[in-house]
């Protein structure tokens, strides 16, 4: 039966499921990098506030707590309706962002109350958001978490682009009060709410492709299979009533336990992917933005330049990643530790040590952790997706993501609370 229904097995129509998920990824981060790339309208606008540095714990700290959270309580929520109602939320926040200093008279101690909530919430409904979508994605046949993973750099590729063309039809300079921090900030911003409309819609359409409905179907078979073999092999054990009754409460013994498990299971690939994420975010974009890049004079285009290469560069680690695994679980740690030499590279470029401090080298250490961070981060969750079981494949994709932000979190509070004082 198995090999009649490969033989059956419909064509991704113009590629359609890989774009979706493509799309999806896209639209996971890009209200964090929108945020990240109009840092300069937020310094600006909120002047005596470590805004480079204190925007990203902001966002994604929330972000770990949500994502723990919706594992626990992820079968409570209906998966595609949390992922299109999450996005659309996100759209509304990432609306509003740019008209904060407006809302709050030009004061500027209220608007960056209101600049730490609205980023705050930003980031609490993205956690619902990645840790269903990562759950999604990783239950659905065909190893979709690398095209996810790599939207997840187009994103930022996006985002850079639109934020060059606002920089180019909207000029700035260091007036404060020159109106077109405003007008370019807003063009992007809603270009990256039509963005994410548009993930929502492909969403919706996802189910009715035959591609997707058959390879979950194809799922479903192998669950029920699988299930009905271990209820025949209780029967042909003949099982006493009592030890019976010991089988349920192994059974019931929780989601903790299952968890804990899974977690088990990808110690390596989890807690590396973990120390990528926290190495990058230590340095990711406070200490990328003190090594100043002395070819710029305009901090707007200086912004946009060292943020949009680490970009460039971590997507093509992603697609990289997506063509080719070439790390196993062992190797992707070693990978993980000489990740330390550029991040210890970054600092003395920061510091103006001589030929660390060339513009050549400046750049050419962004592109290597970029690359290094979207590579190895990438292959270490493919890896722990395809070492699991087909019914655990959703459960390890969700740990996956919640290590991610895990790391993402801890880089930044070490840079918020540590690294900032350095400098």
């Amino acid at each position: 039966m198995k090999e009649e229904l490969s033989d059956q097995a419909p064509p991704d129509r113009y590629k359609f499921v890989y774009f979706t998920f493509l799309f999806l990824g896209m639209g996971l981060l890009m209200p964090f990098n929108t945020l990240m790339t109009a840092l300069d309208y937020f310094i600006v606008k909120l002047p005596g506030h470590d805004v480079d540095f204190i925007a990203s714990i902001l966002a994604n700290g929330p972000l770990f707590v949500f994502n723990l959270i919706m594992i626990i309580f992820s079968k409570y929520f209906p998966e595609k309706r949390t992922i299109g109602v999450t996005m659309m939320l996100m759209m509304a926040i990432t609306l509003f962002l740019p008209f904060i200093p407006m809302v709050a008279g030009n004061n500027v101690e209220t608007a960056w109350v209101i600049f730490i909530v609205s980023v705050l919430l930003l980031s609490s409904v993205n956690g619902m958001l990645q840790c269903m979508l990562y759950g999604f994605t990783g239950s659905v046949p065909g190893n979709y978490i690398a095209p996810l993973n790599t939207g997840v750099g187009v994103s930022g590729i996006v985002i850079s682009v639109l934020r060059a063309i606002s920089l180019i039809f909207f000029p700035t300079d260091s007036d404060p009060e020159n109106p077109n921090f405003f007008k370019g900030s807003l063009m992007y911003f809603i270009i990256v709410s039509l963005i994410l409309v548009l993930c929502t819609v492909m969403l919706t359409l996802l189910p009715r492709t035959e591609y997707y409905s058959y390879h979950m179907n194809q799922t479903r078979q192998q669950l029920d299979s699988a299930s009905l073999e271990g209820e025949e092999q209780e029967l042909a054990l003949g099982n006493s009533e009592e030890e019976s009754i010991i089988q349920n409460r192994e059974m019931n013994k929780g989601i903790f336990q299952y968890m804990w498990e899974v977690h088990n299971t990808v110690l390596i690939t989890g807690y590396g992917l973990a120390l990528v994420y926290t190495q990058t975010f230590c340095v990711f974009p406070g200490v990328f933005l003190q090594a100043e890049i002395d070819f710029f004079e305009n901090q707007s285009w200086e912004v946009w330049f060292a943020i949009s290469l680490f970009n460039f560069a971590d997507t093509a680690g992603r697609y990289a990643s997506e063509l080719k695994v070439v790390l196993t679980e062992n190797t992707t740690a070693v990978a993980t530790l000489l990740r330390f030499i550029p991040i210890a590279f970054a600092f003395l470029s920061a510091y103006d040590i001589p030929f660390f401090s060339h513009d050549v080298f400046k750049i050419a250490n962004i592109i290597l952790i970029g690359l290094s961070n979207g590579y190895v981060g990438n292959c270490q969750m493919v890896v722990a997706v395809n070492n699991s079981r087909v019914r655990d494949k959703g459960i390890t994709s969700m740990f996956m993501s919640v290590f991610l932000i895990f790391g993402v979190t801890v880089g930044s509070l070490i840079a918020s609370f540590g690294i900032v004082r350095l400098f």
